[in-house]
């Protein structure tokens, strides 16, 4: 962690999606975040990731192609760690 540096986290610097993945993997079934009232574990928050990521991949998006998901809300979350994915670093799941 940089002192100097006040948006500085100390995290690694990596894409989301591989945050996303380090935490399912450390606590799959905590919350991490609410979906109308329901809570969406990492597992699963994970779990749809790599579907969407699949999904755009079986669309022909790759490593760098710009993606501008038009969803609501939370939706979001998932889009964007699916975009790393979907660029090599995701990819299994099933189909949105």
């Amino acid at each position: 962690m940089d002192p100097s540096n006040p948006k500085d986290t100390g995290a690694p610097d990596l894409p989301l999606h591989e945050h996303l993945r380090a935490h399912a993997r450390r606590q799959p079934d905590k919350p991490a975040y609410l979906w109308y009232g329901r809570a969406i574990s990492y597992a699963e928050l994970d779990a749809a990731s790599d579907a969407f990521a699949a999904r755009l991949a079986a669309l022909g998006v790759g490593a760098g192609d710009p993606v501008a998901p038009d969803t609501p809300g939370c939706v979001l979350v998932h889009a964007c760690g699916a975009e790393g994915g979907a660029g090599g670093a995701g990819g299994e799941g099933g189909s949105l």
